[in-house]
């Protein structure tokens, strides 16, 4: 089924709630592709007010993050802008705040405005949640100032399917105590090795000589992007695809996708400088483990967890966690959206919200953006905002000297659409299912690369069948 398929197949909402009861919430997204010239005239996207009457509210749902302050800036503002209350349906991230979502749409609910994770977005196109904003006014303002990977995760045969929430590249961190207490000089900054052959030699000399008694630590829990980023991060570091262009699987013998998976299991199994826990753990519990300091490295991790290991308040570490480049510079990057849904009151004033969470504010300010880069160091994903703004406030997490090598992250990235196109397709939540179960079997060694891959080429169509019943 390709995006023309899932886009003609609507579901009403009487459908969905026939069917959302039974698993229909299945998370992926699309491939990406130059958008069409906007259709609406040159005109100042944030500055522009809508034609249509105003609603008497409008609904946003995203996920709380700490002591949220973000949303409720944006409530006030846009309400003193524009005389409209802003409804926060907030809640704790991940299914929590996907099921409200769902929840809202499938009880006929006023629904504006959600975030959505990359991963999530085919499931939100094959139930017709979304909508696209290709030429709403001046969206071609934002869409230019994308990073080049942010765009080929935002915009769908021609389709721009929302503005940045965030963005992030899946890189690598390295303890700097750790690499020159086992001797090692960087070759230049943000290289400490050239490829994977020296990455290895380095690990297996600091484990040898009881610098790490494990090297590597790895956000390698189960999820729809922990374990499958580690596998597709080094993958694409090799130089290979897990999809190729038309979505057929690129998982065959003498395939770098083996080749990766073969590498991966050698330092969990045979070299052992992959510390096993690692299996256990997502993000947040793997930084918890970063930041004792008893590590050389961390691999496949997302850039805004600088803030974690450079964080004086908890970190061992503060000052000593550095961005790498990855061999070749072939870094995968995500860029997560803020999308319209079709339970909106108005679609004008809903681009208007969008825009808040999004984009910029009536003032021109980057209010939501701004307060997550000095509160995380996350990226907005525009090219404009990493340049002025992020160097200013990100300084506080990223250590001297490192700071360039985090903005080439971004310059170099490739989207993740780019390497697994097939995460647009409906089926791919319940084949991740499958990897994480014998990817997980391969890294612990109770089966070889060839046969997890063989059992994932059969998943495809077993997901497939399945999806379709």
């Amino acid at each position: 089924m390709n995006d023309g398929d899932i886009l003609n197949k609507k579901l009403g909402r009487r459908d969905f709630l026939k069917t959302v009861g039974s698993g229909i919430a299945i998370m992926a997204a699309g491939s990406s592709f130059s958008p069409r010239t906007s259709r609406a005239a040159k005109v100042i996207p944030w500055q522009w007010e809508p034609k249509e009457k105003k609603p008497e509210k409008v609904i946003f749902s995203a996920w709380k993050w700490g002591v949220e302050t973000r949303y409720p800036r944006v409530a006030e503002e846009f309400q003193k802008d524009y005389g409209i209350p802003v409804d926060l349906a907030l809640s704790s991230p991940g299914p929590h705040q996907f099921g409200k979502v769902f929840t809202l749409f499938g009880s006929g609910e006023q629904l504006d405005v959600f975030k959505s994770l990359i991963t999530d977005r085919a499931g939100f196109l094959k139930d017709k949640m979304i909508d696209p904003i290709t030429g709403m006014p001046g969206v071609d303002e934002y869409v230019n100032d994308f990073y080049p990977f942010v765009k080929q995760c935002l915009v769908v045969d021609g389709e721009v399917w929302g503005l940045p929430a965030f963005a992030e590249t899946w890189d690598g961190h390295y303890n700097d105590i750790k690499y020159h207490e086992a001797g090692f000089k960087e070759h230049a900054e943000g290289e400490p090795f050239r490829d994977w052959d020296e990455f290895v030699e380095q690990c297996l000399k600091a484990k040898k000589d009881k610098v790490c008694e494990y090297p590597v630590l790895w956000p390698a829990g189960v999820g729809t992007e922990q374990l499958p980023g580690c596998w597709f991060g080094i993958t694409h570091s090799m130089g290979g695809v897990i999809f190729d262009k038309q979505k057929k699987h690129a998982l065959g013998p003498g395939s770098i996708a083996r080749k990766s998976l073969e590498w991966m299991r050698k330092t969990f199994v045979d070299w052992k400088i992959s510390d096993p826990r690692s299996l256990e753990l997502r993000f947040i519990p793997q930084q918890k483990v970063w930041i004792t300091g008893d590590y050389m490295y961390s691999l496949i991790i997302r850039d805004y967890y600088l803030s974690w290991g450079n964080d004086p308040a908890q970190s061992t570490i503060a000052g000593h966690t550095r961005e790498f480049r990855m061999p070749e510079g072939r870094v995968l990057g995500a860029g997560h959206a803020n999308v319209i849904c079709t339970a909106r009151k108005s679609k004008e004033w809903a681009y208007m919200l969008l825009q808040y969470v999004g984009g910029k504010t009536k003032s021109g300010e980057s209010l939501v953006h701004d307060i997550q880069t000095a509160t995380n160091g996350s990226n907005s994903g525009y090219k404009s905002h990493m340049e002025n703004y992020f160097p200013t406030v990100a300084t506080r997490w990223i250590p001297n000297g490192n700071m360039p090598v985090v903005i080439k992250s971004y310059e170099e990235a490739t989207g993740i659409l780019e390497v697994v196109p097939a995460m647009l397709e409906p089926w791919y939540r319940l084949w991740v299912d499958m990897l994480n179960v014998d990817v997980q079997k391969c890294l612990k060694g109770e089966i070889t690369p060839d046969q997890c891959c063989d059992n994932l080429i059969k998943g495809v169509e077993e997901a497939k069948k399945k999806i379709a019943t």
